[in-house]
């Protein structure tokens, strides 16, 4: 026998091994857990409001910040969310703060010439509008659940082929973002040192999830042909207004009033 077969051999793999691959798994499994729902369960007033209503006065609270040139009414409306905002779940609260200071940061970059020039108040107007709209998108994004937006698109009357093509985007992101986890998981498993043709697997990937997808359309649309499906869109489980989301849209009106009249 060989002698080479006697001798120990000692081997440290190098730091950067898989990087890649840990970075990709681990966003991946992000965003998994955000579309899914997350490991968050929180029980609280603002996760509790019907959707429908949340959304409805979402979008009118984001229109009326943008053309308002009040900046009482913008104030009023920065209070409201803000005090949403505390009632939310610690965790939520942390990346909402995150997301908008990183916003904040950004608009005082971009507006500072203006800033340190023109000292106008337009200028700072502008800023809040921006907090305050993030902040709204964020609020909604974090207690109200996919599924649950898409049935209060049901409800708005949105034509059904739209709430469809947005309903099974979002399922099956989730279901390919899970083929390409495993994908990942068995290119970590295989690989063996250092990887100099890791962009290359990366490539093959994306081009085997592009057939899997291609395969996964066929097969929904034969699905659906044999199931009969006529373009109606139903909505399970429909909640009814309690007295908290009255309460809450007579509050958004008032403050949608006030940002289009002031």
């Amino acid at each position: 026998m060989s002698d080479w077969l006697f001798h120990t051999e000692d081997y440290t793999p190098s730091g950067s091994q898989h990087r890649y691959l840990h970075k990709s798994s681990f966003r991946l499994l992000t965003i998994l857990a955000r579309l899914k729902g997350g490991v968050i369960q929180p029980k609280g007033l603002i996760y509790q409001l019907h959707p429908t209503v949340k959304l409805l006065t979402a979008l009118p609270l984001i229109i009326g910040v943008a053309i308002s040139q009040s900046g009482m009414a913008i104030t009023a409306v920065f209070t409201l969310k803000f005090l949403e905002l505390s009632l939310l779940h610690h965790k939520h609260v942390k990346r909402i703060m995150t997301i908008g200071l990183v916003a904040l940061l950004f608009a005082t970059m971009v507006m500072l010439p203006a800033i340190l020039f023109q000292q106008n108040h337009q200028t700072f107007l502008l800023i809040g509008k921006i907090i305050t709209s993030v902040i709204i998108v964020n609020i909604l994004s974090y207690s109200t659940k996919w599924r649950q937006l898409t049935g209060a698109l049901s409800r708005l009357r949105v034509p059904n082929e739209v709430i469809l093509l947005i309903d099974i985007t979002l399922k099956y992101i989730f279901i390919l973002g899970r083929i390409a986890l495993n994908m990942f998981y068995a290119l970590q498993k295989k690989n063996i040192g250092i990887d100099k043709k890791r962009y290359n697997s990366l490539g093959s990937l994306v081009g085997i999830l592009f057939i899997k997808s291609k395969h996964h359309t066929d097969q929904t649309w034969q699905a659906m042909q044999k199931r009969g499906f006529n373009g109606i869109y139903s909505v399970r489980n429909r909640r009814r207004i309690s007295i908290s989301d009255t309460l809450y849209l007579l509050i958004c009106i008032l403050l949608i009033t006030a940002l289009f009249t002031l």
